[in-house]
């Protein structure tokens, strides 16, 4: 399996072509990352205080975030225009922040404030562990292990399709995985490693646009890339978390 967005003539359009044009930098990934975690910021903190409240609009923001969101996230990967990375990366963290935001205060009414600062510190320390682990070529992303990691990012992407389906049939049927047992808990582990992972993936594809010699504009879809990462991480590790604090 191969990244759309890395096809070969898709690379083109962002070669340098020895025209003076600045290439892709690991730095220049890292400050836009950091230009669309404040973006996400912005939003987030707006949802999350209505949340927090009770407020009825939490959700329309939540839902709101979630769909426009997907649909700027779809579009970074598949529309082949380089000049609209930038305005689609930001517009999905200012509308992924909506959703974010208000996931964020519905987990801290539910279990305490201490469960999203934990989850935060934990998803940023996972990124720093998996890009020392990436760096330092402990983990190498080979063919088989990108194969390995989209199969099972799909895997996991059916189930919880599978298991929204089955909530509106009979909620029960999903206690299993999505509950606070042993297996559930244990399907929560699996899956923030898978997301843990993907960060790998991430960093070889600013790599391999580093030494394609591409030029700055890829870094938006770099930072995009992570920042997609970053989210779903945090989601179930606020998940995980949850089932945690139920059993106690």
């Amino acid at each position: 399996m191969s990244n759309p967005v890395l096809e070969e003539k898709y690379i083109e359009k962002f070669q340098n072509y020895d025209n003076g044009l600045e290439v892709v930098s690991t730095s220049g990934v890292a400050l836009k990352v950091m230009f669309l975690f404040a973006i996400m910021l912005v939003t987030s903190y707006l949802s999350f205080k209505l949340a927090i409240i009770g407020s009825d609009r939490a959700s329309i923001l939540s839902m709101a975030g979630i769909i426009i969101g997907g649909i700027f996230a779809f579009a970074t990967i598949f529309i082949r225009n380089f000049k609209l990375l930038a305005p689609l990366s930001m517009g999905y963290a200012l509308f992924e922040g909506l959703a974010i935001g208000a996931i964020s205060g519905w987990f801290t009414t539910a279990y305490g404030s201490g469960i999203v600062l934990n989850a935060v510190l934990a998803s940023f320390a996972t990124l720093f562990a998996v890009m020392f682990l990436y760096s330092t070529k402990i983990i190498r992303c080979t063919e088989k292990f990108k194969s390995v990691i989209f199969a099972s990012t799909l895997a996991i992407a059916i189930v919880y399709f599978i298991t929204i389906i089955m909530s509106f049939i009979n909620p029960e049927s999903t206690s299993v995985l999505m509950g606070n047992g042993l297996m559930g808990i244990g399907f929560s582990v699996v899956v923030c490693i898978v997301a843990a992972l993907n960060f790998v993936i991430d960093f070889d594809i600013i790599d391999r646009a580093k030494e394609a010699g591409l030029t700055k504009d890829f870094e938006w879809y770099g930072a995009f890339s992570i920042l997609v990462t970053l989210i779903w991480l945090y989601i179930e590790i606020l998940k995980l978390l949850a089932k945690l604090n139920k059993r106690q």
